[in-house]
């Protein structure tokens, strides 16, 4: 199964809830954008921070940075 159809089978069985995709490459932002989903892609993995930022999703140096946006994201 590929990432697009079990994150929209995933959308479908939970079509309410608040979905975030954190991820290390553009495919997962895509995959993101197939199920209306935000996202954040973390720079340490697969692609380069400079490829990643092509995405408009936000992107990080680390998972540390991940938890503060959520943190920020919670307060509002």
């Amino acid at each position: 199964s590929s990432k697009v159809y079990l994150a929209e089978k995933w959308r479908s069985e939970n079509s309410g809830a608040v979905a975030l995709m954190i991820g290390d490459t553009l495919h997962d932002a895509e995959v993101a954008r197939a199920i209306g989903a935000d996202c954040v892609l973390v720079a340490r993995g697969h692609q380069s921070k400079k490829t990643l930022i092509e995405s408009g999703f936000a992107v990080v140096d680390d998972l540390t940075e991940v938890c503060r946006l959520i943190e920020l994201h919670n307060d509002l």
